[in-house]
């Protein structure tokens, strides 16, 4: 075995005190353990350079810097042993090893917590103290912002008022030891100045071993502190980058949606909302038209099933109208802590964490956003997914609120149109109704003026009669006009309230309402019936009844009057055995009209003078075909 003179000087001990017995410079453990490598030599022999620990002739620890190791064979080959090569310890072989695993670890760090984690690894290899504390400088003093081997909410908690002395150290670029403040105990720490001396940023290190420094530590310790301030201003901006880059995506998602109906939006916005934010369950819910009441417009969920009408969903929506009592955003980490959250907000069906934005356009409220971690994958929501749910709310209320406007602006446009097209079909059905009866009227008075002398009484009677029954037509017509213009302007009322026996009123009607078809015409009415209302305007109602039904009865077939007491009121029915009204014709509208030319107008003045009444009127099937159309009125002396 060698041992040269560079041996002797490093570890104080002789040439003739190691060769020949113990090596002085090894523990015992050390011994033993260099006798159970022998066998494994070939796996660890390259691992070098590496720093020991040995004993100096002294007494006291010394570190080694092992080079390089040699196997000893005999003459057979045989290993006998192994040498190794050490120098003394430079600065550069453990500090600058760690440091640079350290730097490349900072230089890999894509998230604040990778970068916190590098820097308690550099706390334990290279640096005094247990625990660090990144603190910033504010308006108003010095604050914890970021833990390292400790808490976050320790870091969170320390407070200086400037000036202090972390003043100094910032200014300065100068480590000191201080007194720093952690969780109520005054506490020493290395505060060591991390970035430029404008960034205010300072490490503080505490622990067992922060008064036991030397200035290389400290001069390391201010090199890697401000490595880790330079690495989390990267991640920070990496982040707000990202989140930037997340907000924009979910923006650009709502837009997608443009051009679509209401129905379809809320809808693609349910969806989007739940996957831009990573959460399982999504739900939009809307005013009505009156603001009276929330309605759930759309729901979203990939972790389980509920059915549309589901009575989760009314608990939902009053758990919602709940959250926004205030209409401001609304955000759980822990629904235990929220036990009134109801249907998918609640914990027992699996939501963890709820946060619900309102949908606002300028200061009107449109409805509410509300999104949900749950049991399938928890976890809580973050600064960012705040930042990305509020650009997503403020989208979303956009969207809705133009789709609303463009489908009412496409149904006022509908409206507007069949409005237009409906008074066309009105001027030109009564012109065609109005001409028909005046052209009889011209034509037999001409006649009497002509051949009045020539022509027979009889005939005379049948002209008179023909000129009076198509005037009174005439006079019918105008009064449905002038009876819709005062029904519109809300004016059409009873003009006397009196006893009206409903078997005179069918009577005069049937002779008034087509005398040249009478033999079509059957009443059965119970005399006893004797409704409270105005005669003349209720002899309209049968009168416009019975010409509606005459009018799309074809041929001979029947029409019949039918008045009796049902239910306690008066019933008039008026029964035809025709086809039956067109599918998809509101019957009591204004200017409402099946296949066959007229105002429009006669039924829609039914309708307003039985409502007037205080009655109603339906339009039923006749079994075996036809329309029955059914007028119920109050009884006289019932006490209405």
């Amino acid at each position: 075995m060698e041992w040269n003179r560079a041996a002797e000087s490093l570890t104080g001990f002789r040439r003739d005190d190691v060769l020949g017995g113990p090596l002085p410079h090894l523990t015992p453990a050390q011994r033993d353990d260099l006798r159970s490598a022998l066998a494994t030599f070939e796996d660890w022999a390259e691992e070098v350079p590496l720093v020991f620990p040995r004993r100096h002739a002294d007494g006291r620890t010394i570190e080694v810097c092992v080079t390089a190791y040699t196997r000893l064979t005999d003459a057979d080959g045989r290993p006998v042993g192994f040498g190794s090569f050490f120098r003394a310890v430079r600065s550069t072989d453990p500090r600058t090893h760690a440091r640079n695993v350290y730097s490349r670890a900072l230089a890999q760090s894509a998230r604040r917590d990778e970068v916190v984690t590098a820097v308690a690894m550099v706390l334990q290899d290279l640096l005094p103290g247990d625990a660090g504390y990144m603190l910033t400088r504010g308006p108003t003093g010095w604050d914890g912002s970021v833990a390292i081997g400790d808490h976050q909410e320790v870091a969170e908690s320390i407070h200086m008022d400037s000036p202090s002395a972390l003043d100094d150290v910032a200014e300065t670029g100068i480590a000191q030891l201080l007194e720093l403040p952690i969780n109520g105990v005054t506490t020493a720490a290395l505060a060591i100045p991390a970035g430029p001396q404008p960034a205010g940023t300072v490490l503080a290190l505490v622990g067992e071993g922060v008064r036991r420094r030397d200035d290389d530590s400290l001069e390391l310790a201010g090199a890697l502190a401000s490595e880790a301030w330079a690495a989390l201003r990267r991640v920070d901006a990496l982040a707000d980058l990202e989140g930037k880059v997340e907000i924009l995506e979910a923006i650009a998602g709502v837009a997608q949606a443009s051009g679509l109906d209401p129905d379809r939006i809320v809808n693609h916005i349910a969806r989007h909302a739940a996957n831009a934010l990573s959460c399982e369950r999504s739900a939009i819910y809307l005013w009505d038209d009156d603001r009276s009441e929330l309605e759930l417009a759309a729901f979203h969920s990939s972790d389980r099933t509920w059915e549309p009408g589901d009575v989760i969903h009314a608990e939902g929506r009053r758990a919602a109208e709940e959250m926004f009592a205030s209409v401001e955003p609304f955000l759980t980490q822990d629904t235990r802590t929220c036990p009134w959250l109801a249907g998918p907000w609640d914990r027992e069906t699996g939501a963890i964490s709820v946060h619900g934005l309102p949908l606002l356009v300028g200061e009107l409220e449109v409805g509410y956003l509300v999104v949900a971690h749950t049991d399938a994958n928890p976890r809580g929501f973050t600064s960012l997914c705040t930042q990305v749910g509020a650009a997503l709310s403020r989208q979303a209320a956009l969207a809705i609120s133009n789709a609303r406007l463009l489908a009412s602006q496409a149904e006022a446009n509908r409206l507007l149109h069949e409005g237009n097209r409906r008074r066309a079909d009105y001027v030109e059905g009564i012109t065609h109704d109005l001409r028909t009866p005046i052209t009889a009227v011209l034509g037999f008075a001409k006649t009497l003026r002509r051949a009045g002398g020539r022509l027979s009484e009889q005939d005379r009677e049948e002209a008179l009669d023909t000129i009076e029954r198509q005037a009174l037509r005439v006079s019918r017509m105008l009064d449905d006009m002038m009876d819709s213009a005062r029904a519109d302007a809300g004016e059409l009322q009873p003009d006397k309230q009196v006893a009206v026996p409903l078997h005179h009123v069918v009577s005069e009607a049937l002779l008034i309402a087509a005398p040249e078809q009478r033999s079509r015409l059957s009443a059965s009415c119970d005399p006893t019936v004797i409704a409270w209302g105005d005669a003349d305007q209720l002899t309209r109602v049968v009168q416009n009844l019975i010409a509606n039904a005459l009018r799309y009865v074809p041929g001979s077939s029947p029409v019949e009057v039918v008045v009796e007491r049902t239910d306690g009121m008066a019933q008039m029915l008026v029964v035809d055995h025709g086809p039956g009204m067109p599918a998809g014709v509101n019957v009591f509208g204004r200017f409402a009209r099946g296949d066959v030319r007229g105002t429009g107008l006669g039924l829609y003045t039914v309708k307003t003078i039985v409502e007037a009444h205080g009655g109603s009127i339906v339009l039923r099937d006749t079994p075996g075909g036809g329309t029955t159309m059914d007028v119920r009125l109050p009884l006289f002396g019932d006490g209405s």
